[in-house]
């Protein structure tokens, strides 16, 4: 008898048992139902098989005299569960000389508790293959495989049909250079075998990740045989590699952190997370050197805590620190975007930025850090005041101007505001003391425009106390009122209005001129970005909202108010002064 074809059987047979790290049981039969081949040899086939098949010999009988396949799969209610058979035909051309029979071993209860751990939720899926011939023949299928026969399909429609119902969309132009009848035995012809992962389809449509595997088999000069097709299920597998690829991306993330931690530490300042003045040196001089190369406004701001010293004595350092973490905060939070903003000393703070000629972004940004810190003003529990004087640089910079030469520009600017800090520490918050006593025995004006009563009426409440309150309703009522511009120290008006082209000329009619301008406060009916931005553009010194929270409406229009008038009396001294000189010039 020639036992080729049973020979090929047994080389199937302990290749898979050899790349299968699992329990299975492989018997082969020949044409008459002898045993040929057995694995393990201490097993028994016939109750192997029994295990698996009612009638394991009518199941035998009945494969070899069709030469159909057999598979069943039974529930173990002992152990709970599943066992899988398989009995394939092997053919030598059309006729039946064999039966290849295999399935997992249910050894014991641990070893059938191992193997449901291993296989329940998997499938495995072996086939022998010969791409030259165009063959393909299935030897196991585990559980839930049932709906994947084979149907006396060709190598190549199988792979096409599993491409096209089976294989997902990304992975099929991979799968089919893979699987490439044409290029396999190059592919394999130093190798023992090659895989792809690829994604597959399930029943419930879900893909899952397996592992699609040639193995070329050992001593096999048959046409008809010549590799093992495994197919695994490595969904876990793969889903672990995934955690393990995240958890390393996070080592990275971490380390990347703490490197990162360094280099702030080595940058930043502890107590306010800003630049300390290290980072003045490294980033400051090249925004400098960009604006002049680019021709744009080189910006830095100098701030300056107010009455810190005032506060560390009276309160303690921790006030100290929390009024100037709150500066620090108030300027990153209103800085424009793109800005730095460095701790220069122990109470000072440089903002640093350039910006395209006629940006309106500095002015924004002083409204916003005013903003902030009149609303620290009215929530603070603490029994002390934080506020902040400035001054700032904002031009094209000479070819040969130095980050020094604009700090000195803006300390100087600061500088006088500090001035008008001490007049302004003069007045109540009710305005009861005025800097312009002694200079004008009239009461200063302030005018309101809106077209609503409740608004002219609700601000004059609030501020006729000190004031003489002129108001109209419309740009023509506006123009038969008597204003003496040299009194008014403040105006405030609907946003609509004062941007009105009626409104500038009426201005320009009534000869409102005067040196220097009162401040423009603009009422809005809620945030608007263009209406800010146009009213920035024309001057306007600040905004409020309806409706009103009067407390911080007054305390920002005393604010406002106190810094106008003290800048007022400061240039009525500097002229009364230099009317003196000329005389003793004289």
């Amino acid at each position: 008898m020639n036992n080729t074809k049973l020979d090929e059987a047994v080389n199937i047979c302990e290749t898979v048992r050899r790349l299968i790290n699992l329990d299975m049981f492989f018997c082969v039969f020949d044409k008459e139902g002898r045993v040929y081949y057995k694995y393990p040899e201490s097993d028994d086939p016939a109750i192997q098989i029994g295990q698996i098949f009612n009638d394991p010999t009518g199941a035998l009988d009945e494969v070899l005299r069709t030469g159909k396949p057999c598979f069943n799969h039974i529930n173990k209610s002992k152990y709970d569960f599943d066992i899988e058979g398989n009995l394939l035909p092997i053919k030598d051309g059309d006729e039946i000389v064999g039966v290849i029979a295999s399935s997992y071993i249910p050894i014991n209860e641990f070893s059938l508790v191992a193997q449901r751990i291993a296989l329940k939720k998997i499938f495995l899926t072996i086939y022998a293959i010969n791409p030259t011939a165009n063959t393909i023949t299935e030897l196991f299928r585990s559980y839930g495989q049932k709906d994947y026969p084979l149907n006396n399909k060709t190598y190549s429609s199988s792979i096409h049909s599993s491409c096209e119902y089976y294989v997902h969309p990304d992975d099929r132009v991979k799968f089919l250079e893979f699987a490439d009848a044409n290029t396999l035995d190059e592919r394999l012809k130093n190798r023992d075998s090659i895989s792809l992962e690829l994604r597959w389809k399930k029943k419930n449509n879900n893909y899952i990740w397996i592992e699609y595997e040639f193995v070329k088999l050992e001593e096999s000069n048959q046409a008809s045989l010549a590799y093992i097709c495994l197919i695994r299920d490595i969904h876990e597998k793969k889903l672990i590699q995934e955690r393990s690829e995240i958890e390393r991306n996070l080592l990275i993330a971490e380390l990347q952190h703490k490197n990162q931690s360094l280099s702030k530490r080595e940058l930043f300042d502890e107590l306010t997370d800003v630049y300390n003045r290290k980072a003045l040196s490294r980033y400051a001089s090249l925004i400098l050197e960009t604006a002049k190369r680019e021709k744009e406004c080189f910006y830095i701001l100098l701030a300056d805590l107010d009455n810190l010293k005032y506060i560390n004595d009276n309160f303690g350092h921790d006030a100290g620190d929390f009024a100037i973490k709150s500066v620090a905060k108030f300027l990153k939070e209103s800085m424009p975007k793109g800005s730095i903003c460095i701790r220069y000393g122990g109470d000072e703070f440089l903002v640093i930025n350039q910006f395209p000629v006629g940006s309106t972004e500095p002015k924004e940004f002083i409204l916003k850090f005013r903003e902030k810190l009149s609303l620290l003003a009215q929530t603070n529990i603490q029994p002390y005041r934080i506020s902040a004087s400035y001054g700032a640089f904002f031009d094209i910079p000479e070819k040969d101007a130095s980050i020094t030469d604009c700090i000195r520009l803006a300390d100087s600017e600061m500088y006088s505001m500090k001035q008008l800090r001490k007049f302004q520490s003069k007045s109540t918050d009710d305005l009861s003391v005025s800097p312009l006593s002694g200079i004008t025995s009239e009461r200063p004006t302030i005018f309101i425009l809106d077209p609503l009563k409740t608004v002219r009426s609700t601000l004059k409440k609030l501020l006729i106390k000190n004031f003489n309150i002129l108001e109209a309703s419309s740009v023509k009522e506006m123009k038969s009122l008597e204003i003496n511009p040299d009194n008014l120290v403040l105006v405030i008006g609907d946003i609509i209005t004062i941007l009105s082209r009626e409104y500038e000329d009426a201005l320009k009619n009534m000869k409102i001129v005067v040196d220097p301008l009162p401040p423009l406060v603009l009422i809005l009916r809620g945030e608007d970005d263009f209406l800010e931005k146009r009213a920035i553009e024309i001057g306007t010194t600040d905004f409020i909202y309806r409706p009103f929270n009067l407390p911080i409406v007054k305390n920002r229009l005393t604010n406002i108010i106190n810094a106008f008038m003290s800048k007022k009396y400061l240039n009525t001294l500097k002229e009364q002064q230099n009317n003196i000189n000329d005389k003793d010039a004289l």
